[in-house]
């Protein structure tokens, strides 16, 4: 047959082996072209990066993530190209983006980024970001009004993060399991989760936290009826935030001390701080716990 042609049996292999390159050349081609991401995902990637570079992995319902205005509509273009891809994004910026959509109110939205991650992080044995999408998931949860689910995944995450030694975060996450707590009524074993949460802060040396955790520590003293000790507590919280120029942490805490005052029927001085804590807020543009602080205000004034 190949005489036939007018081919010998060694250019007939050549040519077989050329075809075989041939097709194997337009199988790779055409397999770079299917997983290539789109051109535009490594510019918008970048921006994404550059605006969430200062959001943190960890969640923290008491330090709202602040995205400015000139960056929210770049932001919201970015997420609308990334969600098209979001299985095959960097899970920390996944992370990052469901932390945004969580303090947006979005919790669908952050809890498929979340369980995207977590999935991963499994498949990977990725303990620290497994820890970090459970205690996030666990907010979810508490926010949604079901503290049981919330419990369970900040416990599963409290377990991971003790037994890789992840101190920061087994604070976080016993400051959560006591806010949960005392959420249910249960003031004691609230106390208990939030001063072992202050230990660790101070032990590591993150202030700020540690002013949180003393603020927390204060709101379960008088949620217990002792106005007295909540105060100390909250106002050596104030000194810290103050200290670390952090408003919001100031604003919460002037706020709480209103409250406490309130509590001990001071009325004067409750205003005076509830008033200080309004200022701040809108001075500077944040709205975590300003409709509670207005509306504390407003039943002070009918008094």
């Amino acid at each position: 047959m190949l005489e036939t042609l007018g081919i010998d049996y060694d250019s007939m292999q050549i040519i077989l082996t050329i075809v075989i390159i041939i097709e194997t050349l337009l199988l790779i081609i055409l397999t770079a072209k299917l997983f290539k991401k789109p051109p535009e995902l490594s510019t918008v990637l970048r921006i994404a990066e550059k605006i969430l570079d200062k959001v943190p992995i960890l969640l923290n319902p008491q330090h709202p993530l602040i995205i400015p205005g000139e960056h929210v509509k770049k932001l919201q273009d970015s997420v609308s190209i990334i969600d098209k891809v979001k299985e095959l994004i960097d899970p920390n910026l996944l992370i990052k983006l469901g932390n945004v959509e969580y303090t947006s109110g979005n919790y669908s939205k952050a809890l498929t980024y979340y369980e995207i991650v977590l999935k991963h992080a499994k498949s990977t044995n990725d303990s620290i970001t497994s820890a970090i999408c459970l205690g996030n998931i666990g907010l979810i949860y508490k926010d949604k009004g079901d503290a049981d689910t919330a419990l369970k995944y900040h416990k599963n995450a409290l377990k991971i993060n003790r037994e890789i030694g992840y101190r920061q975060g087994e604070a976080n996450q016993l400051g959560n399991i006591g806010s949960i707590y005392k959420g249910k009524g249960d003031v004691d074993t609230a106390l208990k989760y939030h001063k072992n949460a202050l230990k660790i802060h101070r032990k590591i040396g993150y202030r700020r936290a540690e002013a949180s955790d003393l603020g927390n520590i204060g709101t379960v003293y008088l949620a217990k009826g002792d106005a007295d000790t909540a105060l100390k507590y909250l106002k050596d919280a104030l000194k810290i935030h103050r200290e670390i120029g952090y408003r919001q942490g100031e604003a919460n805490q002037l706020g709480n001390i209103g409250l406490a005052y309130s509590a001990k029927g001071d009325e004067d001085t409750a205003l005076k701080y509830l008033k200080d804590a309004l200022k701040i807020l809108i001075e500077h543009n944040l709205m975590y716990g300003k409709n509670i602080i207005e509306d504390a205000i407003k039943k002070l004034k009918i008094l």
